[in-house]
């Protein structure tokens, strides 16, 4: 009898712990904000240091700053190998404008509708924009010469020429992508250009 009363006890202890976890289990459910809804959507594919190009004297080191489910920024920093100087350092940022649309699946998809600027202190020298994949037309192809002119105190020239040759063209959203999915070749854009002291 008191065997049949210890497997009673048990299975009314077990019964009763499944019930508890399964409430504990809803309850955690209801607290945590879908994820779709957290604001935040970081991908395995940003890791933080993004990694360096060598161009003759030069080095380019390129480095995530920002990943939201909004938009990412990416900084590129010029640096002069003999003595350590950073001559440049850029800010890329991505932006999207439709809230309706995963940018991390529009990107790569050529439907990205949203915004990319380019800054050097703080002045946006260039500014392209998209509407569902095609490219927005703007005044001197979103390039801005006075903002360069006080943004950028070190090879202007050079700067100014990489950009728009290698960016400043109707599939600059590859451009934008390999941002995301590759992110040691967008340096390439930068080490490609003729840098001076």
């Amino acid at each position: 009898m008191k065997s049949h009363v210890s497997i009673l006890r048990i299975a009314m202890f077990l019964f009763a712990g499944i019930i508890s976890f399964s409430c504990q289990k809803s309850i955690m459910k209801e607290v945590a904000p879908p994820a779709a809804k957290s604001g935040v959507k970081v991908t395995g594919k940003f890791a933080g240091k993004d990694g360096f190009m060598i161009n003759g004297n030069f080095q380019f080191n390129g480095t995530e700053t920002k990943t939201t489910a909004d938009y990412f920024t990416r900084q590129i920093e010029v640096i002069y190998i003999p003595t350590g100087e950073i001559l440049n350092t850029f800010l890329l940022r991505v932006e999207n404008t439709d809230p309706n649309v995963d940018m991390y699946e529009a990107i790569p998809a050529h439907a990205f509708t949203g915004i990319f600027t380019i800054s050097s202190n703080g002045y946006v020298f260039l500014t392209k924009q998209a509407d569902k994949g095609s490219d927005v037309a703007l005044p001197n192809n979103g390039f801005d010469y006075d903002m360069a002119l006080q943004g950028i105190p070190v090879n202007l020239e050079a700067v100014a020429g990489c950009v728009m040759k290698n960016i400043n063209n109707a599939d600059w959203t590859s451009y934008v992508n390999d941002m995301i999915e590759t992110p040691d070749n967008y340096l390439w854009q930068w080490a490609g250009c003729e840098w001076r002291n």
